[in-house]
């Protein structure tokens, strides 16, 4: 019996994306993982995932954060590491006062500027062979949410579900929070920015600014992202060729967003 949740001492928020509901049957459990940072996992902790197939992680943090918090699992020599700063030139700051409106516009922010790496994220997760891809950011909230949310959508999960999704790391998170603002830590801001907003506000804002991207894309057969054999495995048949979750005539990684229309 799987569960959603993985207590690991040391982090707060590892959850597995398996067992949604999908048009086709659901996602597969223990195949894609979604965290919070793990430099607090001990020897032990990271034995845990790699035992449970984690064979490559990708580190969404910045350059700063990694070197403030560096990554245990980027030292075991079974685990693929790769560091893809997600946010890196977004500056929440300017996005107002109005902490939940600032994080919508952040998120929407990151599609629009940073599509080459989400794109870089969701390709290196579809072209991987790992029995199991975890990724993380600083609390497992915004960076990772935002991948979380688009890896579900791609697999055909519900946007209810997408948002149940999202919810769940209020809770979790929120024994670290009371730790970073008891000892005054320096931390992340995209984490405490804002914890009020929905991942619903974020699908309706997405589509009510492009209307009908995800509805368009990924084209048929790529839908495989947390079901069958391999990530991508219908994918790689429907367009053997494709190196990335894009179309094979879009230029830039994940449609550059361009041809989605996102």
């Amino acid at each position: 019996m799987h569960t959603r949740h993985l207590p690991l001492p040391g982090a707060y928020n590892i959850r597995d994306l398996g067992g949604y509901a999908t048009s086709s049957g659901q996602t597969r459990w223990r195949r894609v993982l979604r965290a919070d940072s793990l430099h607090r996992l001990d020897g032990d902790a990271t034995t845990a995932l790699t035992d449970a197939g984690v064979a490559l992680v990708i580190d969404l943090r910045g350059a700063d954060e990694t070197l403030r918090a560096p990554n245990p699992m980027a030292r075991v020599p079974e685990v693929d590491y790769t560091c893809v700063p997600l946010f890196d030139g977004l500056d929440p700051t300017r996005f107002g006062a109005d902490q939940s409106d600032a994080l919508l516009t952040m998120y929407i922010e990151a599609l629009s500027h940073r599509a080459t790496a989400i794109g870089t994220v969701l390709a290196t997760i579809a072209d991987s062979d790992a029995p199991a891809v975890l990724f993380h950011c600083t609390a497992g909230k915004d960076r990772t949410g935002i991948i979380a949310g688009l890896l579900l959508a791609l697999a055909g999960v519900s946007r209810d579900e997408i948002a149940k999704d999202y919810a769940m790391t209020a809770p979790l998170i929120a024994p670290m929070i009371d730790d970073l603002i008891a000892g005054a830590v320096a931390t992340d801001v995209f984490m405490v920015f804002g914890m009020t907003l929905s991942m619903v506000s974020f699908w309706n804002a997405l589509q009510t600014s492009r209307p009908g991207a995800l509805d368009r894309w990924p084209p048929a057969g790529s839908q495989g992202v947390l079901r069958g054999a391999s990530w991508m495995s219908r994918r790689r048949r429907a367009h053997p060729q494709a190196r990335r979750f894009a179309p094979p005539e879009a230029d830039a990684p994940f449609c550059g967003f361009r041809s989605c229309a996102l």
